[in-house]
């Protein structure tokens, strides 16, 4: 194999910050060329070759949104045959969609089982050109430490795997991915056998401890460098989540504390009733699918309302799609309280909230003041709305209005439905501007957190360390 190419963490993280360019394959290698020679001081004697994903017949079809890139190093003088699978971490509504339903929902862990037949077949290719198998090296960033991490403790296909501020493999995920894995948990915990809803009542700390001990050895050649200030490290404290192989935390912001200590503070049930909201409409957020999404998720159906331009629009599919609007408002009665429901069990901690923001010096007094008024402003508002949609829902039923002649009720549904939707459409307005002034004040503070998840955050962060 002879010595890593990629030796150092210079070397892997400004790979990595390169392959989120998309640059050409000429232009790439001439990048991986410079870096390496500015990172050692010496030329790349080595020739490159590159893989695509997207190149992979057997990939063509996935809808999963995983992006990853081979890169190959062979150097016969050097005894060098070293392929790296770059697996690319979240860069559009995809992934997102993946986020939600397989890493949060502990969903099917799809872009893994695409980032595993992308390095057999990147594998099998480079090896019909240099004769030999080459050893496999993962690099990853964010969502693609999942991707490699899963891949390789599912398979063990990896002789190493290096990342940065990586988002951790799921318990759920898993048990639903890796059959073996799932086994192993029926046999521990039989219950699972009979219902397999029961996995997510287990009690988290004994689903994560059964995890590192079932994949401890495969987790050794793992290696991975952290920020402590990284949302996504404060992310995977929640339940599902497991640590895997070493690790090494960076402090990248020494000015705040970071989001850990507050994420951990976060009730197991409040994360429960979110995950059971995200295997549930997730895979229709997974397929792209962004109006599917929203009406299986709230009941509204966005697809009736496409064309509406004026106000006559909307008269004219009140009339004459009259079931299609009853249908909806059904669902938006049956699906949006809950949700509110959800939201509102967070607005009523605001105080609390916004307090531990300020004590850990991401906003200021008035920021925290604001903060607060607009939360509940917004709970005041959402309340209304779960009762105008209450109320819509009721008159669909003839039998709840005043005993009138049944044509005089007919005809009163459609005075009722103008008064409560004008209502209704004023309130979400009302709602829309708490959420834009708690945006505005907190986007200062979102892109603060979301600088460190950056690469270039801790290769700065590695600069000082080395001047220290």
């Amino acid at each position: 194999m002879g010595p890593e190419v990629l030796s150092t963490d210079g070397l892997r993280l400004r790979v990595l910050e390169t392959e989120y360019e998309n640059l050409p394959k000429p232009l790439f290698k001439e990048k991986l060329q410079q870096i390496y020679y500015e990172e050692t001081q010496t030329p790349l004697e080595a020739e490159i070759g590159i893989l695509w994903s997207s190149e992979v017949e057997a990939l063509k079809p996935d809808t999963s949104g995983y992006n990853g890139t081979a890169v190959h190093f062979t150097s016969p003088q050097m005894n060098l045959n070293q392929l790296y699978i770059i697996s690319q971490g979240t860069i559009d509504s995809e992934d997102w969609y993946y986020n939600i339903s397989s890493l949060f929902g502990g969903g099917q862990a799809y872009q893994a089982v695409s980032a595993q037949i992308f390095m057999n077949h990147a594998v099998r290719y480079f090896c019909e050109k240099s004769g030999d198998i080459p050893a496999v090296i993962g690099l990853a960033h964010s969502l693609a430490h999942n991707n490699n991490a899963a891949a390789h403790l599912i398979s063990n296909g990896f002789y190493k795997l290096y990342s940065v501020n990586g988002a951790q493999p799921s318990v759920y995920q898993l048990a639903i991915t890796d059959r073996n894995f799932r086994s192993g948990l029926i046999e521990a915990f039989p219950e699972i056998l009979k219902d397999p809803a029961a996995l997510y009542t287990l009690p988290p700390g004994e689903l994560t401890l059964f995890a590192q001990s079932y994949y401890e050895e495969k987790t050794e050649g793992i290696d991975q460098l952290i920020s402590e200030d990284d949302p996504v490290y404060a992310i995977s404290s929640i339940r599902g989540f497991f640590t895997t192989g070493n690790v090494r935390m960076m402090d990248t912001n020494p000015g705040t504390s970071g989001l850990r200590a507050m994420a951990e503070k976060v009730p197991d049930s409040f994360v429960s009733r979110l995950q059971l909201l995200a295997q549930e409409y997730g895979a229709a957020f997974r397929e792209g699918d962004f109006v599917k999404g929203i009406e299986a998720l709230t009941g509204i159906n966005i697809a009736l309302f496409s064309g509406v331009r004026h106000l006559h629009d909307v008269v004219k599919i009140y009339f004459t799609q009259s079931s299609q609007i009853d249908e909806m408002i059904h669902k938006m009665n049956e699906r949006i309280p809950p949700i509110f429901q959800l939201i509102t069990s967070v607005t009523q901690k605001r105080e609390r909230i916004w307090q531990a923001f300020f004590s850990h010096y991401f906003i200021t007094e008035e920021q925290k003041k604001l903060l607060i008024l607009e939360t509940e402003r917004f709970e005041e508002n959402n309340q209304k709305a779960i009762e105008i949609i209450g109320k819509l829902h009721a008159r669909r039923d003839l039998s709840t209005y005043p005993v009138l002649p049944a044509q005089k009720r007919a005809r009163w549904i459609p005075v009722t439905d103008l008064y409560f939707g004008i209502r209704l459409y004023f309130l979400v307005k009302r709602m829309r501007t708490n959420l834009e002034k708690m945006v505005k004040t907190l986007t200062p503070v979102y892109l603060d957190i979301l600088q460190s998840h950056t690469i270039e955050e801790m290769l700065v962060a590695l600069e000082k360390e080395k001047l220290l």
